[in-house]
């Protein structure tokens, strides 16, 4: 069996056909999508790259207690091989790493991700007969993007049809490219940049379309359906003005940094073209893999995908986020079937709220704290108590709120 395990960096579901983008084409993704599982509501637990890492293995802040090994721990002990591929500029955690036998990584590779897709099928544990995780890594999504000319020039040609029939420049005159590096172009917060900007993002993501395809193609060709599953998310996203002009570190967490991709393609599953609408995390990921390794998963925070049981399962009534702002600031996302809340909380500042109503503004667009103070205390509460560390008290608090609706 191989597990493959695809993780785009940066990456959240603005851009995929499959969560309702219709003006970018993504056929390789839109396909597994379709011939998978794909998760409505899949939400990071941290913008902070250790806690995420930690969620992965199965392990979460929101909850005291460690599981006594983690996912790695377990699959190694299984006789299971590891591999790590990643395309990084900077290396990754130690304590993370330090379970793969196998690990290859190529930090030239950013410019080019079919680079990690020549190395996996290079790579030992991928041709031996033995069980093998697969673990993929990739930047590329991660600005500036370094899109080849075959991906770039179908978007510089729509972005200059959009601009001409919107009468946005006119005819003759100099045409906006699309950026590809907004840490140093465009960092105005305009129209125009910000459609310059989606179609920098959009080319790349054109080409992780083209990388993912032929990660499938490799696997379908070499092994038969029984014997692979591949998964493909995010660790968190990212903006380029969703809620105001570029920035690469979350002020609030919204959507476009939480919100991310879950699709799982196991051909022997029996989970082609399903959907779950409840809310999923990262914390749910390791007890997936064990379950699709076909060994035990009870023991962890979380629970397995695989064991969701129609359009509306979820594992848990809520998703939580947290991360440590720019300057040191506490930041939460509140998630529930009814509301998003979202929460800046700085030393001697006065604390940051916003309110949107869940799911009908899952964009998060119309902010309604002014009209709805009620609900504004009771999370403040929650928030203030993860703040003091009472975790479970928290998730009682929270568990409370959502019974009460």
């Amino acid at each position: 069996m191989k597990l493959i395990v695809v993780v785009i960096r940066g990456a959240n579901t603005r851009f995929l056909p499959a969560y309702g983008n219709s003006w970018i084409q993504l056929p390789n993704l839109s396909v597994l999508s379709a011939r998978g599982l794909t998760l409505d509501y899949y939400f990071a637990s941290s913008w902070n790259e250790k806690d995420i890492r930690q969620a992965w293995l199965g392990d979460s802040w929101f909850v005291d207690k460690k599981p006594e090994r983690d996912l790695f721990e377990i699959l190694s002990y299984a006789g299971w091989d590891l591999a790590f591929l990643s395309d990084h500029q900077n290396e990754c955690p130690t304590e993370f790493q330090k379970e793969f036998v196998f690990q290859n990584v190529i930090p030239g590779a950013g410019e080019n991700p079919l680079v990690l897709h020549s190395a996996m099928e290079k790579n030992e544990a991928y041709l031996s007969e033995k069980n093998a995780l697969i673990w993929i890594e990739t930047d590329f999504l991660l600005p500036p993007w370094k899109v080849s000319e075959e991906f770039l020039s179908p978007f510089v040609e729509e972005l200059h049809d959009y601009l001409l029939d919107k009468e946005e420049v006119e005819e003759g005159a100099e045409m906006p490219l699309p950026i590809l590096n907004p840490k140093e172009e465009g960092l105005e917060s305009n129209d125009l940049n910000f459609l310059a900007r989606q179609s920098g993002l959009a080319a790349a993501w054109s080409q992780m379309d083209d990388f993912v395809g032929a990660i499938v193609a490799s696997a379908q060709e070499k092994f038969k359906e029984g014997e692979f599953a591949i998964l493909v998310t995010s660790d968190h996203g990212f903006a380029i003005g969703e809620h105001g002009g570029y920035c690469d570190y979350p002020n609030l967490l919204y959507n476009e940094w939480t919100h991310l991709p879950m699709v799982i393609y196991a051909p022997s599953r029996g989970i082609a073209g399903q959907r779950f609408q409840g809310f999923w995390q990262d914390l749910d990921l390791a007890p997936t893999i064990l379950d699709l390794a076909g060994l035990p998963h009870d023991g962890f925070h979380g629970k397995s995908i695989l064991q969701g049981n129609g359009i509306h399962s979820g594992s848990r009534p809520y998703s939580i986020c947290r991360a440590e702002g720019k300057n040191g600031e506490k930041l939460y996302a509140l998630r529930t079937e009814n509301h998003t809340y979202l929460e800046n909380r700085a030393e001697k500042e006065e604390v940051r709220q916003e309110l949107y109503v869940m799911p009908e503004d899952i964009l998060e667009l119309n902010e309604v704290s002014k009209s709805n103070h009620g609900f504004v205390e009771e999370y403040e509460k929650i928030a203030a108590t993860l703040t003091k560390g009472e975790t479970l008290q928290a998730l009682q608090l929270l568990e409370n709120l959502i019974q009460g609706n």
